[in-house]
């Protein structure tokens, strides 16, 4: 099993955040009335936690396993043929690429699967890259493909 701790942490530090805020209307002895709402905002984030502990990519001797947030995949491992760092596109920046968080993208036949459980520094998702690589069986990449594509102005 491999997982980063960038989704991880992110994840978490919104559940204690939001956790606090309902808390805090929770515990409020000014708020009159029923508490369902604030507790089940309460409950809303440490689910969210709690399911972030799923999240990872788990090599089988069959397939290649990746457990997103909201969607998982499996790729029979045979086929798998390029793990690369990818500049983050996902949920945090609302679709938008970022060179500042990377995660990893799996090639398999005519399928490519980014890894957003992935999530992490550029230097970390090429090193996350390399250990798959190498779980996999697969040709270590030259610097060129180790790197996420950049940026370019319109």
């Amino acid at each position: 099993m491999v997982r980063t701790p960038g989704y991880l942490v992110v994840i978490w530090l919104f559940a204690v955040l939001l956790s606090g805020v309902s808390l805090d209307a929770v515990l409020d002895p000014s708020v009159p009335g029923d508490l369902t709402g604030p507790a089940a905002a309460l409950a809303f984030p440490l689910l969210a936690a709690g399911w972030s502990l799923r999240l990872s990519v788990t090599i089988t001797d069959e397939y290649v396993v990746v457990r997103n947030f909201f969607r998982s995949h499996r790729l029979p491992r045979d086929l798998v043929t390029e793990v690369v760092p990818v500049n983050y596109d996902g949920f945090w920046t609302r679709g938008a690429r970022t060179r500042f968080l990377t995660s990893v993208r799996f090639s398999a036949a005519d399928r490519h699967v980014t890894a957003y459980c992935l999530l992490a520094r550029p230097s970390t998702a090429r090193a996350t890259a390399v250990r798959l690589r190498a779980a996999l069986g697969l040709p270590a990449g030259s610097s060129g493909t180790d790197r996420p594509a950049q940026h370019r102005a319109s």
